[in-house]
Parts: C-alpha cells; structure tokens; sequence
C-alpha cells in the first residue's frame, strides 16, 4: 500500500513539473523594418512567424528569452500581445 502511494505520489510531481516547463509564455512580438539580414536570421534561426507586411514588420512568436535575445542584437521589436491576450481575442 506504501509503495503504491509512493508511486503515485512521483507520479504527479512529474506531471507537476513537466506542466511547469511546458507553461513557458509566449508572446507575439513586432519586428518593424526588418532588413533582409533580419529574415535570413530569423529563417534560419527557425523562428515562428506569425505575419509580415513587406517592408514594415514581422510578427514573430517568442519566449521572452528569444525576445530578449533579438532585442539585444539590436531588432527594432516590441510586444504586441501575449499568449493570453490572443486566446481572448479569439473567444467571444
């Protein structure tokens, strides 16, 4: 009965922490007057991007590691929403 309890208790602590993990908030953040350097970066780099106006901006999902990272090799960027304020603006 110990031992079964014991298992069980391991069990959710791992859920617990491989939720925690997987919680890492993303936002949507805007590139404006991306150079052509810029895109082969963030292509390359893999980046997820979202949307893009041709000469105007880049919309990017990023962690706020990845958005502190572009912003300290000098992106023009900014956040425009969070994970959070996208989920509402699609739920009526």
């Amino acid at each position: 009965m110990k031992r079964g309890f014991r298992i069980l208790t391991l069990l959710f602590i791992i859920m617990g922490l491989t939720t925690s993990l997987a919680a890492v908030e993303k936002f949507v953040a805007r590139i404006m007057q991306p150079g052509v350097d810029d895109i082969q970066y963030l292509q390359k780099n893999q980046y997820d991007i979202a949307g893009a106006h041709p000469g105007e901006y880049i919309d990017v999902i990023v962690t706020r590691a990845q958005y502190d990272q572009l912003n300290s090799r000098g992106f023009n960027i900014r956040i425009e929403k969070t994970e959070a304020e996208v989920k509402a603006d699609l739920t009526y």
